[in-house]
């Protein structure tokens, strides 16, 4: 990948046949000339034809590696293309193209390492009672253990200087599900703003998610339980 932009783009995505054709040509449209690279991770469907054939990259993962996985490399190749402000999109296209200029705009306006679209900033909230209740309580633990306000810590929707992608890159990256983890040691760093932009969710119109509920509830207790042990451990060392 030799390719050079300012702005860039990358999506983890498992079985999204349904959807990662129209999300790629989205961004690529609102955003001529910024690359978007699509981690395929371990897809038995059509996801990586219809993204190559959209225009992206595409990077496919031999076997379903999780989304963690999934984020290192798609962080990693935004930084070898030389991006320096990268955009993390899911590929079943509920994020609405447009709210990146909410996300560009607050990272422009605070000077922030990381900015995280919330869509309680626009006043919408999950459906899922358990997932609503899950949220509420990573709140909760991220503002008691580490001091950080984050209205929406599950948001995948971000945005990431070059800077804070080739940190992150070079620790132990959190596993499962990152991102409230990658928040709280973002902020442990001490050295990284981290901001909020406002955001709205559109429905998913095919597929399905792999966040049941049962997943979902598992989630929470041990994100919960890592970010309390980090914040032990730190205390004790």
């Amino acid at each position: 990948m030799s390719e050079s932009a300012t702005l860039g783009f990358f999506i983890p995505c498992l079985n999204e046949a349904g959807s990662i054709g129209r999300v790629v040509a989205a961004v690529r449209l609102r955003f001529p000339g910024s690359p978007v690279v699509v981690v395929d991770d371990g897809s038995t469907d059509d996801t990586r034809r219809l993204a190559l054939e959209a225009g992206a990259y595409c990077v496919r993962l031999s076997s379903n590696m999780g989304i963690a996985t999934a984020c290192m490399v798609g962080l990693s190749c935004c930084v070898e293309l030389g991006c320096e402000a990268i955009i993390r999109l899911d590929g079943d296209g509920q994020h609405a193209i447009s709210d990146v200029d909410s996300l560009i705009g607050s990272w422009r306006a605070s000077g922030a390492e990381l900015v995280t679209g919330s869509r309680y900033l626009n006043g919408e909230s999950y459906t899922s009672p358990l997932r609503q209740a899950g949220i509420v309580v990573l709140r909760f633990f991220l503002r008691w253990l580490y001091g950080l306000r984050a209205t929406d810590p599950t948001s995948g929707f971000r945005l990431y200087t070059r800077g804070t992608a080739q940190w992150l890159l070079r620790k132990q990256y959190p596993v499962d599900y990152p991102e409230a983890e990658e928040l709280a040691d973002l902020q442990l760093a001490g050295r990284f703003k981290i901001a909020e932009a406002p955001v709205s969710t559109n429905a998913r119109v095919e597929g399905r998610s792999s966040i049941t509920p049962l997943r979902s509830g598992y989630f929470m207790l041990k994100v919960c339980g890592s970010l309390l042990l980090r914040r032990v451990l730190l205390l004790w060392s």
